[in-house]
């Protein structure tokens, strides 16, 4: 009996280690797919003179959630691993955030947590930057700049 519960315990511990583990991978802009347009929900300003592109990286704990991408505090698109959106917004600040999927369902939705990060970047009229989403080995999520 005491060797059956010392199994089970040792197989908890081992499948615990496993999810903790975070196994990411950066995704070049031009390998990775494009948002479909159900996901992207930014409308572009009338004004609009200057470009973000946005790259999620692959990672395995969260593969199968997408993330929610804001501009300037609105939901611009629902990105999933892999994938891109291009999106035209207006020279100056950009505010850009990540965090999870607001329309997620069960572990993709805010259940485990409303983690948000935002990073603002100055971008000047005509000109395009890229930025990753990605997540760290601690699990938390990051924006990056790079421009590819």
């Amino acid at each position: 009996m005491a060797k059956g519960a010392l199994i089970a315990a040792l197989s908890v511990v081992a499948v615990l280690a496993g999810c903790a583990s975070v196994q990411t991978e950066e995704v070049n802009k031009d390998r990775a797919m494009r948002v479909p347009p159900e996901r992207v929900l930014a409308a572009e300003p009338p004004d609009a003179n200057a470009s973000i592109i946005v790259v999620r990286d692959w990672a395995m704990p969260a593969a199968s959630c997408y993330w929610g991408l804001y501009v300037d505090g609105q939901l611009a698109a629902r990105i999933g691993n892999i994938e891109r959106v291009d999106l035209r917004v207006k020279a100056g600040e950009v505010k850009i955030s990540t965090a999870r999927d607001p329309m997620g369902k069960g572990l993709c939705g805010n259940v485990l947590g409303a983690q948000e990060i935002q990073r603002s970047t100055t971008i000047e009229a005509g000109a395009t930057k890229v930025f990753r989403l990605m997540m760290l080995g601690t699990g938390g999520l990051d924006i990056v700049r790079a421009d590819q």
